[in-house]
């Protein structure tokens, strides 16, 4: 018994010795989150079609066929993926009004025959200047999300188009017959497009107000919508209860540092020696104090045994 115990601590001394000399050892440190913490990129479906750069363009634009061919350019404004097949939707323009006040309606085609209104925006002309108001859809940006702006009337490119006898333009295209121009193009993390209309609205004077200060026409596409789309925003805005604990992470407990992950060589033994799940080395130096302990009296106990033996010998 003696030698099994000799040759467990050595084999155990030997296994600590490896240990401490590893290189690269990966040190994790101790983290048990109560819940998983998954966020969404965006709360709203329009979110990837901002409406302060979507009025920016239409402030900036010559004609309604203008607006929706900067629209559907690669790298534009829009960032909008509605039936979530990873390419940005194609957007069309409609055009519509009366004497003084002119609109433009934004809808996307998500399949034949199925169409989605996604914001207007209204121009209504003043003696001296113009007022802008933009209505995002309540289904994809939520209640009450209106911009607004006024403008001189030498501010805003597109009035002399708005406001001259043409007629309405409707969008000729529609859902898998678009201009020879477009290309279909990836939709981009919403962090990044976010980033990016910062630069694009940074100097705007749109801001968001709680309800249009003028009245509004009637949209011709007021009523058009998807069921698929709507039940997507809806799931995204009001979040079910169990969704709402995978968007969670409990304030008690301490999230995981990623400096814990990092290298450890032998001159630095107590980084090492942290790692007590992967490395081993702590627990193997219990195990070698316990084992030599136990053997060292198990040895006494043996030697003084057999001084009383001889004793009695004697």
């Amino acid at each position: 018994m003696k030698k099994l115990f000799i040759t467990l601590v050595a084999a155990i001394a030997l296994t600590s010795c490896k240990d401490n000399s590893t290189q690269g050892q990966v040190v994790i440190n101790d983290y048990q989150p109560s819940q998983v913490s998954v966020t969404p990129e965006v709360s709203n479906l329009g979110d990837n079609l901002n409406l302060q750069a979507l009025g920016e363009l239409v402030k900036n634009s010559t004609t309604a066929q203008d607006i929706e061919d900067k629209l559907n350019t690669t790298g534009s404004i829009n960032n909008l993926d509605l039936n979530n097949d990873g390419s940005v939707d194609y957007i069309k323009v409609t055009e519509y009004g009366d004497a003084n006040k002119k609109g433009f309606s934004f809808t996307v085609d998500i399949a034949e025959g199925q169409t989605q209104e996604i914001a207007t925006i209204e121009v209504a002309k003043g003696s001296n200047d113009a007022q802008i108001n933009i209505q995002g859809n309540q289904q994809l940006y939520g209640n009450n999300n209106y911009y607004q702006s006024r403008y001189s009337l030498t501010d805003m490119l597109i009035l002399s188009y708005l406001f001259r006898p043409h007629p309405y333009y409707h969008s000729p295209y529609y859902y898998g017959h678009y201009p020879s121009y477009y290309r279909s193009y990836r939709s981009t993390p919403y962090n990044s497009y976010r980033n990016r209309m910062v630069s694009t609205t940074k100097t705007t004077t749109i801001t968001r107000t709680n309800r249009p200060t003028t009245t509004r026409s009637s949209s011709p596409n007021a009523n058009k919508s998807v069921s698929s789309v709507t039940a997507r925003a809806k799931s995204l805005s009001t979040p079910t209860r169990s969704q709402k604990s995978f968007t969670t992470t409990s304030a008690s407990r301490q999230k995981p540092s990623t400096s814990g992950f990092r290298n450890t060589t032998s001159s630095s033994p107590r980084k090492s020696s942290s790692s007590s799940s992967w490395g081993g080395s702590s627990s193997s130096r219990k195990s070698s104090s316990s084992w030599g302990s136990s053997s060292r009296s198990s040895s006494r106990s043996s030697g003084s045994s057999s001084r009383s033996s001889s004793s009695r010998r004697r």
